[in-house]
């Protein structure tokens, strides 16, 4: 479709997260505002329209894991949000024009708060802290409490400390509890974390804490989505390892109480998703026996009423590409819903079941012309089976078979899901077919099928990305000559380690923010993934053994088989990338220069890990295009 330009796709309004009803009954909710370089900043639903609550220069952003998520939470008539720009936390009001105002004490070192939330009878806040290093020792984790009952500024009160990450703290509704999440490295919370929980008491203006336990996790065993019901119970989804029968495979929900767990679900579902980012709600109660969550089947969402007494469940509205962000006041829930067909609307779900939108966000081409996914489940040449998503090219060349774009998604520990994407739905408008693969290793299919890439990282995953893309072309009307790969972050390293690995498959590739040097990147990234590729890869990091030849992190390493690639490359790097910094890149590229194989190298800046800024994905992308066009007329 001519009409559909790539600043079309990128000139248009964010989509909303984390939505909220305020005091006034006002629907709130964070959203990056596109005119500003995607500044996220808090919008709010009047009689006369929207309006912008958080001023121009302040953005309600964490450092937090880099990745960020949550962090703000609503007191009152006012919103306290950690300002991404100096990492401070702010108070404003949700009402009137006032300005923001800091309500903590500055520290002696910069540090970043996430996942805040308040408790009224307590009068406090508690959030997770990172504290940035002086040194080149790594950040400090811990979660802190903000009693507002002191004069301002506020000096934090630290709650716990000691693990290497927390996440997650929530407060009972009488505030005589909290609970969080931690873990430590070289563990991601999605292979084993903890869930506890303390006694809390007022004590002076601050908050005293005691009787300090493990609820649930540990070894083997992940746990998500903490919180509490209205009489004291903690609920939370949790999934285990080995032993396992098919439900303690998914991340179903668990029931806490008189020092007792039970299962409120077992199916064959996912009620929780690992954690990337902060404020994963994915249930919410709403009467004394009901709660309101979402399970992941495969590649669709859907809502699920279930009674807490009965363990009755009744689906509400129909499957939903993605659902996220739940929020309940009074009743009703509120959240996000990504559909296949429509860009991502707030919805409203009433306390009888009815399900209403409350945003009506502009579809940029007409609806006729959305290319729907197939979803594929496909054979893998061990003898499993793996998962992707077709887009069949919406205007193939007269008596042609169809050029193919293969996406990989990051983490790798992700998913890929069904939602209307801009990135796909150009691509298809332009002849290209499009297998977005979940490999395994991604999220959404259940534990075993996410840690089968513990160890076996750049080969297992790589074995699916060809699998996908031979059974496709064996069965759909894909052209095996003209087959493209593309990904950003472990995406990235996906596709150096395919085109390395598998060169005849492929007549070119992007890279976004990738990994071509796991032993540099051990060196230099960020805590939060800092022991992640030990756990990839199946081999602890050292400077010494990495050295060796018959080192996973060197054998693994796209760098070093560069000599192998058939196909030119399209490189692109944020220079404030923290999770793939810029020096990963740039060793990348001297070494494709120094082989002689065809590339290009282009650089961002004021970009992290993740484009942000319009005018920077229209460039990407309109570099990508023109990348595939010439490579397929040189073809």
């Amino acid at each position: 479709m001519a009409s559909l330009k790539i600043k079309d796709l990128f000139s248009r309004p964010g989509s909303p997260a984390y939505p909220f009803k305020d005091d006034k009954g006002q629907l709130c909710w964070l959203e990056p505002i596109t005119e500003e370089g995607g500044r996220l900043a808090l919008k709010q639903q009047t009689s006369s329209g929207e309006r912008i609550i958080t001023p121009p220069g302040f953005q309600i952003r964490s450092r937090v894991h880099e990745y960020g998520g949550k962090c703000f939470c609503i007191v009152g008539q006012s919103v306290y949000f950690n300002n991404y720009r100096d990492g401070m936390i702010y108070q404003q009001s949700l009402h009137g024009n006032l300005p923001p105002v800091a309500v903590v004490e500055p520290g002696a070192l910069p540090s970043s708060y996430a996942d805040l939330s308040y408790s009224r009878s307590l009068n406090a806040i508690v959030a997770v802290q990172e504290v940035e290093s002086a040194t080149n020792v790594e950040n400090q984790n811990q979660l802190i409490v903000l009693s507002l009952s002191q004069s301002r500024p506020c000096l934090p009160q630290l709650l716990a400390r000691g693990a290497d990450f927390y996440a997650a703290p929530c407060w009972s509704p009488c505030g005589n509890q909290i609970a969080w999440l931690e873990w430590n490295h070289p563990d991601m919370p999605w292979d084993s974390s903890r869930l506890m929980r303390a006694d809390v008491e007022p004590d002076n203006g601050l908050v005293s804490f005691g009787n300090i336990q493990l609820v649930a996790g540990g070894v083997s065993k992940s746990v998500c989505q903490p919180g509490f019901l209205k009489n004291g119970d903690l609920v939370f989804a949790m999934d285990q390892g080995k032993n396992f029968d098919e439900a303690q495979n998914y991340w179903n929900l668990y029931r806490y109480a008189t020092k007792e767990i039970t299962a409120i679900t077992r199916d064959a579902a996912e009620y929780g998703e690992a954690h990337w980012v902060f404020g994963q709600c994915r249930w919410v109660q709403t009467q004394a026996s009901i709660v309101i969550a979402i399970a992941s089947r495969d590649e669709m969402d859907c809502l699920l009423e279930i009674n807490l007494d009965t363990g009755a469940q009744r689906v509400l509205g129909e499957p939903y590409a993605r659902l996220s962000q739940l929020y309940e006041r009074d009743g009703a829930v509120y959240g996000i819903a990504e559909y296949t067909d429509q860009p991502a609307r707030i919805i409203e779900v009433l306390p009888d079941g009815t399900i209403n939108a409350l945003s009506f966000p502009e579809l940029w081409l007409p609806k006729y012309d959305v290319v729907q996914s197939q979803w594929l489940n496909y054979p893998t040449r061990d003898g499993d089976q793996a998962f992707a998503n077709f887009y069949p090219a919406h205007t193939p060349q007269a008596g042609q078979k169809s050029a193919l774009v293969v996406l990989v998604h990051g983490g790798p520990t992700s998913r890929s899901d069904t939602s209307l994407s801009p990135l796909v739905q150009y691509f298809a408008q332009n002849s290209f077919s499009v297998l977005d693969v979940n490999h395994r290793g991604s999220t959404g299919h259940g534990r075993a099928y996410r840690q089968a890439l513990l160890g076996e990282w750049g080969e297992i995953d790589a074995n699916d990305i060809a699998d996908a893309i031979q059974f496709v072309v064996a069965g759909l009307d894909v052209d095996t000559d003209k087959v493209f790969i593309r990904g950003g972050s472990a995406g990235g390293y996906a596709v150096l380690r395919a085109l390395t690995r598998f060169p005849d498959l492929f007549c070119g590739g992007a890279c976004y923010y990738g990994i071509g040097n796991l032993i540099t990147l051990a060196e230099i990234t960020h805590k939060f993934e800092g022991r992640y590729t030990d756990q990839l890869i199946g081999e602890p990091y050292t400077a010494e053994s990495s050295a060796l030849s018959d080192s996973r992190f060197r054998l693994r390493s796209p760098i070093f088989d560069i000599d192998k690639i058939k196909s030119p490359l399209i490189l692109f790097q944020g220079l404030d990338d923290k999770v793939v910094p810029p020096e990963v890149s740039r060793e990348m590229v001297q070494t494709l220069k120094r082989n002689g194989v065809a590339h290009e190298y282009i650089e961002y800046s004021g970009e992290g890990h993740g484009f942000r800024k319009a005018e920077t994905k229209i460039d990407a992308l309109t570099r990508e295009i023109k990348f595939y066009k010439d490579n397929l007329v040189t073809k």
